[in-house]
């Protein structure tokens, strides 16, 4: 035997001991945070709704906007609230959730918005091409936390059309069952806080400077366009079903009732995308889809308004993906948007 191999057999021996004993440390942790995870979410994990819900009531009566914004990321790069309400005279509340959907929209408007004191005149909601026909998109992991987090005991018609799926039945069964699964998000949220608190004191460092420096070192700014365009475009719906189909399994019917029976009108904001300011052409598909939705809307005295081909927005508008650049493009994009409402609303 030779005097190398000697001495890997004898580290290997040394080292026996130590991996056996950091196994049984990882075995230790494992069942820990699976046993403090169950009871933690058996706990904490059915919150009253009800309080977060009125709190958002409560944010949105003491504002009392005549407007009130609802949508994800690209309502929030867009659009400068208080520079539209200046241009238009109303008051603004803007409500843009990162990566929500359209049944984050539904249970918004349905629990907090027209449930409210307060109910605005108008409800803007702000969308990319097929997003107002897509339930099932956008309603697992974190995106269900934003979900649930104003959503009443029973909500009979979000689970019949979001999680109609059989994986996704199969899914919420299971969640039912496991408290500590149904409430993964939080627990990773908590454990995640722990470890930034550790992580910070080891630095000597305040924990809101880390984040804060984690925050700008993965921020979307220093993304690399491309890669945050396809990620976004992978998020659409892609289908030859009628429109017919798609809206009645969709939540926008809902979404136009509910505001009826609460006297709010509706009015419907398709954002421009990356791609088209490119020079890229629109797929039919697509096209043939807006037409459609245009009509559905028309028909309803709905008023849409679409900036997809409007020429004052340009690629230098742009900062990743369909997002705006915040400097650059959300300035152009509320003036065009206070020009446009005022034609909408008839003023």
């Amino acid at each position: 035997m030779s005097a190398g191999k000697a001495g890997d057999d004898r580290t290997r021996q040394r080292m026996a001991p130590y991996l056996g004993l950091r196994v049984a440390a990882a075995a230790l942790v494992f069942f820990s945070v699976l046993v403090a995870g169950t009871l933690f979410a058996a706990r904490y994990g059915a919150r009253d709704a009800t309080n977060t819900i009125g709190e958002r009531q409560a944010e949105i009566a003491e504002a009392a906007p005549d407007l009130i914004l609802l949508g994800n990321s690209m309502l929030g790069e867009a659009v400068d609230d208080q520079m539209l309400g200046a241009q238009t005279g109303l008051s603004i509340y803007k409500w843009a959730s990162g990566g929500s959907m359209s049944a984050y929209w539904y249970i918004a408007t349905k629990n907090v918005i027209a449930a409210g004191p307060h109910r605005p005149s108008w409800l803007l909601i702000f969308f990319r091409d097929t997003f107002l026909t897509d339930p099932e998109k956008r309603v697992d992991g974190i995106y269900r936390q934003g979900i649930e987090q104003w959503t009443r005991e029973s909500e009979p018609l979000l689970e019949e059309i979001a999680y109609k799926s059989t994986t996704s039945q199969w899914s919420r069964r299971v969640e039912k069952a496991w408290p500590l699964l149904r409430n993964r998000t939080m627990l990773n949220r908590r454990i995640e806080n722990t470890l930034n608190d550790l992580t910070a004191v080891a630095l000597g460092v305040p924990t809101e400077r880390l984040e804060a420096a984690a925050a700008d070192v993965f921020a979307a700014s220093n993304m690399i366009p491309e890669k945050i365009t396809g990620a976004q475009l992978a998020a659409e719906q892609t289908t030859d079903r009628p429109f017919d189909e798609l809206v009645e399994e969709s939540f926008l019917p809902h979404i136009i009732r509910i505001a009826e029976a609460a006297d709010i009108r509706l009015c419907f904001v398709r954002v421009k995308r990356r791609r088209v300011a490119e020079g890229e052409p629109e797929p039919e598909d697509v096209v043939s889809y807006v037409a459609d939705l245009r009509d559905y809307l028309g028909s309803r005295d709905i008023p849409f308004i679409d900036f997809t081909h409007d020429p004052r927005l340009t690629i230098d508008h742009f900062a990743e993906g369909d997002h705006l650049d915040r400097d650059l493009g959300r300035p152009v994009f509320t003036q065009l948007l206070a020009e446009a409402l005022s034609d909408a609303f008839g003023d």
